[in-house]
């Protein structure tokens, strides 16, 4: 029996029978090399849920305790007064109450993009709900715009807002490898995307050449000579730091912090998680539940790394750089369904 573009068939009577949009975008997916996404259920936002649902699972399973909730509050507001691990990592977090939500800034999984959405609902008339356009808000003023961070309020406000009811509190997550591998690209290639002439960009690059720098104890490092290999012994090396307790993150390395750290995933309840390698499924829900328009098409240009130029980067890498690796993110990879050996493989199962 013959199928469609669409991979649409013919039952017996004759009648067209179709996959649905969902199924559509999954085989595709499944069928680029990008890993694959095991549909359990005909609604995607039950997808979502499952993920969240997973992680607390795994941090149950992994004797990972809780912050209580004053400890939470602290590390979330004022992160350096905190002592012990969890002080050691900045977050932010962004409330938006119009759409009720409340969403973890992760750097390298989309979040400029999600920045960009939450902005549009804050400046849109309500009910309007004309379809999105990617290339409204230029990304530099996305990372200007005038969010709400939690930092920014008080003990008791940051309190109210966890523990607000019909709030929804969201995720993104990327494979560490590709996350490591898409910061390099941005700032040491030029890959720069739509912000090539962004000032502000290449300060971070010169910020983040100067820590290499000083911290590999290279001091003839600029931003013309440093390799994919001394940025991932900079961040193995400086992960140690923090482990033995003699560093912080300040906001350059928050660049390719850990999720699961920079999000206290094992403390704030996350009622969905969103993965960049299924963006074209996840976003599309998460735009329906916010009363936005569903009408959205993930660029290209935006889209993952591919398993090719994933493979070309790891091969610079020894396998005590890439164990090393492992160590840093485990938990990331443990509670997102991230293999260590494929980088192309996720699971959602």
């Amino acid at each position: 029996m013959a199928l469609d573009s669409a991979g649409c068939s013919g039952d017996a009577k004759g009648r067209q029978v179709c996959p649905s949009v969902d199924e559509q975008i999954a085989r595709s997916f499944t069928a680029s090399g990008g890993g694959y996404w095991d549909m359990k259920s005909k609604d995607h936002g039950d997808v979502l849920v499952h993920r969240a649902t997973v992680a607390k699972e795994i941090c149950r399973a992994h004797n990972i305790s809780r912050l209580p909730m004053a400890d939470l509050v602290q590390v979330l507001q004022r992160p350096s007064s905190y002592k012990g691990m969890d002080g050691r990592y900045i977050s932010w977090l962004i409330n938006d109450d119009r759409a009720r939500f409340l969403y973890c800034v992760v750097p390298k999984t989309g979040s400029t993009n999600l920045r960009r959405i939450l902005a549009e609902l804050k400046q849109r008339p309500q009910n309007v709900t004309r379809a999105f356009n990617w290339t409204r808000m230029a990304a530099k003023e996305s990372w200007f715009y005038r969010f709400d961070f939690l930092s920014s309020r008080s003990a008791d406000q940051i309190s109210e807002i966890l523990n607000r009811p019909n709030y929804t509190k969201i995720l993104t997550v990327r494979h560490p490898i590709e996350r490591i591998i898409s910061l390099y690209r941005m700032l040491f290639e030029g890959d720069h995307f739509e912000n090539k002439t962004v000032n502000f960009l290449q300060s971070v690059t010169d910020g983040m050449v100067q820590m290499i720098r000083g911290r590999l104890k290279m001091p003839n490092l600029t931003s013309e000579n440093v390799t994919f290999t001394h940025l991932v012994r900079y961040i193995i090396d400086h992960d140690q730091c923090i482990k033995q307790a003699r560093c912080r993150t300040n906001w350059y390395e928050a660049q390719w912090s850990p999720v699961w750290r920079m999000c206290r995933v094992c403390s704030v309840d996350y009622d969905m998680v969103i993965r960049l390698e299924t963006y074209d499924m996840d976003l599309p829900y998460l735009l329906h539940r916010a009363n936005f328009s569903s009408t959205l098409h993930y660029p290209d240009y935006y889209k993952r790394t591919s398993k090719d130029l994933t493979d070309r980067y790891l091969r610079q890498l020894t396998k005590e750089q890439i164990d090393g690796l492992y160590e840093v993110y485990k938990m990331d990879y443990k509670l997102f369904g991230y293999s260590h050996t494929r980088p192309d493989v996720f699971k959602d199962k």
